[in-house]
């Protein structure tokens, strides 16, 4: 889930809610207690307010730091009862995998077409609001500059890629879960196929060793919006990831793991 119960109004830097789930769940394990929140495939799923008119600076009621750690709390309650039934392994079998990947961009404007719609949705923009037209028009606006600008930036961001992006992905195994790292805000939807898929207790790392922006399902890709325009990659790419990511999870199988040595005393 997005760490976004704080709107784009608060000027403070935050943990969000994850800081008090974790802060509860350490207080609950005590002295030399640990916890560690990461994002999972946090995509398409918010704290219940629309990412879109965030962006634009519509704040909803309720974003506030006692909603934060009202619902951080409710995290680290339900994680602590969950401990009890967690048998613990002092001897993991443990190993890891990279694949480097090249995902398809998506089809972008070139740079000085960018560019103008960004001016054209900028003027619009500025012309609803000194003519003082309905509110509804003053937040269309708003979105089509937000778009506007976020299709400029990638446009000169891509230029010089040659139509992929490299990305980096990471399993990592300890025992029968796998750990799976990607530098994206992948959709929930990918998540779950993941895990159905997979052979290992499958683990979902968001926004891990870089940020590529969102990765939509393809049938997202169709219907648009916010975390649409602000994908980099084709809608292939969903079914690209499936792929490698079977690979990694046969990658880190076919590691021979050593046995455990005893401790030796001197």
């Amino acid at each position: 889930c997005h760490p976004t119960v704080l709107g784009s109004n608060n000027l403070l830097a935050t943990g969000d809610f994850p800081y008090f789930a974790v802060d509860h769940v350490e207080k609950e394990i005590g002295e030399g207690g640990f916890a560690m929140f990461v994002n999972g495939t946090q995509g398409n799923i918010s704290m219940g307010h629309s990412s879109e008119l965030s962006a634009i600076g519509v704040i909803t009621p309720g974003r506030t730091f006692e909603h934060a750690e009202e619902l951080g709390k409710k995290l680290g309650m339900a994680t602590i009862s969950a401990l009890d039934s967690i048998v613990p392994n002092d001897s993991p079998r443990i190993g890891s995998a990279i694949a480097n990947v090249r995902f398809p961009l998506k089809t972008l404007p070139d740079v000085q077409a960018a560019g103008q719609a960004l001016k054209a949705a900028e003027e619009e923009l500025a012309a609803v609001a000194t003519d003082g037209l309905p509110i509804e028009s003053l937040m269309s606006a708003k979105s089509k500059r937000l778009y506007a600008s976020i299709t400029d930036f990638y446009a000169r961001e891509t230029a010089s890629l040659n139509g992929n992006l490299h990305v980096e992905l990471q399993a990592v195994r300890i025992d029968n879960a796998l750990f799976l790292a990607i530098p994206a805000e992948v959709f929930v939807e990918i998540g779950l196929e993941l895990k159905r898929r997979a052979k290992f207790q499958t683990y979902i790392i968001g926004i891990a060793n870089g940020y590529i922006g969102y990765l939509p399902t393809k049938a997202a890709h169709s219907d648009g919006g916010y975390e649409v325009v602000s994908s980099k990659v084709a809608p292939e790419s969903e079914d690209m990831l499936y792929d490698e990511a079977a690979k990694l999870e046969a990658a880190v199988l076919e590691i021979e793991f050593e046995e455990p040595r005893a401790q030796v005393t001197n």
